[in-house]
């Protein structure tokens, strides 16, 4: 059986066929073009209506058709049809409230490990923040990102951790494809992640598994911080981005991420967990790097 393909598009119209040996000229097997008047178009799609025009439809009022309407398109995600600049092919802004890449989350701070591994010598947290604001501009990823980092609970000079020096509030924090990790500051710190932050700036999962870190799951210090991240000289504790390999097999990458202490390391005694891990500070590590603004 062959069907005549009017428009070339190689698709033929069900309703004309004809039964021959040998393909006639302009004829094919295929019987699925839906319109064999238009070769750009050939079979039955869904679409959405795209009222503010940035290319992604209203996912609340579809249409079935051949051609596609005036003004549709088959993207329909899009969570606010009146506004071009509300859409999932936009960044999320951190201040107004509004799920900007629909993504039913608002206001989400993205997360990455650097693809890059560098020794216990970062020239301090600062520098450690450096570090991850370049692979973030890099990589073309807005805002302003910080390390996940802390000096050593001794350091009474130079006190720094995320406890102390990240914001407490409640926005998500999510890797840079959107892949939640904690709802917030509380989420994040009550002993383990909702995913590991197994993800670099580039969206790439890399094999290196250890990090930086001087810190709990709690967002405390620890003591073994390569003399507040100065020096290749001395140990630096670390996490794991995920539980292959790591010297807490039995704890779940999502506890083991930043430490393996699950309390205070600067008391002792309230700690459990299998033993704190830590690395000589000329090792090669990666940063976890977290958005603030």
């Amino acid at each position: 059986m062959w069907y005549v393909d009017i428009d070339g598009d190689t698709f033929g119209d069900p309703n004309l066929y004809y039964t021959a040996c040998q393909q006639p000229v302009g004829w094919v097997r295929d019987n699925t073009d839906c319109d064999d008047t238009e070769h750009l178009y050939h079979e039955t799609l869904t679409y959405h209506p795209d009222m503010d025009g940035d290319s992604y439809g209203d996912e609340l009022a579809p249409t079935i058709a051949c051609v596609p309407p005036a003004g549709y398109v088959t993207d329909g995600q899009d969570c606010n049809d009146t506004d071009p600049a509300i859409n999932p092919g936009v960044w999320e802004s951190l201040s107004n409230q509004i799920d900007d890449n629909c993504n039913d989350l608002v206001d989400e701070k993205s997360v990455f490990v650097t693809s890059n591994t560098y020794t216990g010598n970062m020239g301090g947290v600062s520098g450690a923040d450096a570090i991850c604001q370049m692979h973030a501009d890099a990589a073309g990823l807005p805002g302003q990102y910080q390390a996940w980092l802390s000096n050593s609970y001794l350091s009474v000079l130079n006190p720094y951790s995320p406890n102390e020096d990240f914001p407490h509030d409640q926005s998500p924090y999510v890797l840079v494809d959107g892949t939640p990790i904690a709802y917030g500051w509380s989420d994040l710190t009550d002993g383990e992640i909702l995913h590991p932050i197994d993800m670099d700036e580039n969206g790439d999962q890399g094999a290196a598994p250890v990090v930086w870190t001087g810190t709990s799951n709690r967002g405390l210090p620890d003591l073994e911080t390569c003399f507040d991240w100065q020096s290749e000289v001395g140990f630096g504790a670390t996490g794991w981005i995920k539980d292959t390999n790591n010297p807490c097999s039995t704890q779940p990458a999502g506890r083991v991420w930043t430490s393996h202490w699950d309390c205070n390391p600067a008391v002792i005694s309230e700690c459990t967990g299998c033993h704190r891990a830590n690395h000589p500070c000329s090792y090669p590590a990666r940063i976890y790097c977290f958005q603030y603004d």
